[in-house]
């Protein structure tokens, strides 16, 4: 008798012993991976891809036919209308032109406007010399680099000096109209987004977004373009950039005649 309850004794003890390896050995934080189909990362991922089938399903249905197609546009432009909220009445804008760089076919007018009552913008406008105005001209949307507008400068340049005017608007918080910043005017932040990424939460809040803000600004850019008597008002380029999807999304005051 004494042996069996010995020998039960041992057998308890080694089981203890064996589990008290197996856990030391497991890794911290290891008892719930993402790659488990109860983790939550997982569980996240899941609403993404249904909602990524659903819209690859929308689509597809939309590309049989030029009407399908047209209906989905219009249902894309109002989702993301309901996603921003609404944008404030038009005001003045009180535009100057504060310097000016000479080039070769073309100058470069520095130019501030205010795209709501006290928002201050500040854009490039490239004009053409040398051509018959008014000139058609194009709304340059640039970003996601911490020079801000200088690699926009090159296509800028370019048509200009083929006669296109065009007007480079300076982005929040991406290299250009930094807004957390030090006493010396030095950015707060790493990156060429994390400042507006930033910023967003705050406009969140207040039951708008960034993008909004930015379509806005843009928006009110092609305004200013239309009160120059040297701008033609029927001839406009449309072109892709980094975020001309606001402007498609949203629309544009322009009827555009050109594609580039």
């Amino acid at each position: 008798m004494r042996k069996i309850i010995g020998f039960r004794t041992l057998c308890v003890s080694l089981g203890i012993w064996v589990g008290t390896l197996v856990v030391s050995a497991q890794g911290e934080f290891k008892a719930l991976p993402w790659r488990q189909s109860t983790a939550y990362n997982s569980y996240l991922m899941r609403d993404v891809h249904r909602q990524f089938a659903d819209r690859q399903f929308a689509i597809q249905k939309a590309f049989a036919s030029p009407a399908g197609m047209q209906k989905y546009l219009e249902g894309c432009r109002e989702r993301y209308k309901q996603i921003v909220g609404t944008f404030p009445e038009k005001g003045s804008l009180n535009a100057q032109v504060v310097g000016k760089v000479q080039g070769t076919g073309y100058h470069i007018e520095k130019i501030i406007f205010e795209s709501k009552p006290g928002r201050y913008v500040t854009a490039h406008l490239y004009m053409p010399e040398n051509t018959t105005v008014p000139v058609p001209a194009t709304l340059e949307l640039c970003g996601h680099g911490l020079n801000g507008k200088g690699p926009s400068s090159h296509a800028a340049m370019l048509m200009a000096s083929n006669g296109i005017a065009v007007l480079v608007v300076d982005p929040i918080g991406q290299g250009e109209r930094l807004q957390i910043i030090d006493r010396e005017g030095k950015p707060l932040t790493r990156g060429a987004t994390t400042e507006h990424t930033l910023l967003n939460a705050g406009f969140n809040l207040l039951g708008t977004s960034l993008a909004a803000q930015e379509y806005w600004d843009n928006h009110r850019a092609l305004d200013y373009l239309l009160t120059r008597k040297d701008i033609d008002p029927d001839i406009w380029i449309f072109w892709r950039w980094h975020s001309d999807r606001l402007l498609y999304r949203f629309g544009s005051p322009c009827k555009g005649s050109g594609y580039l």
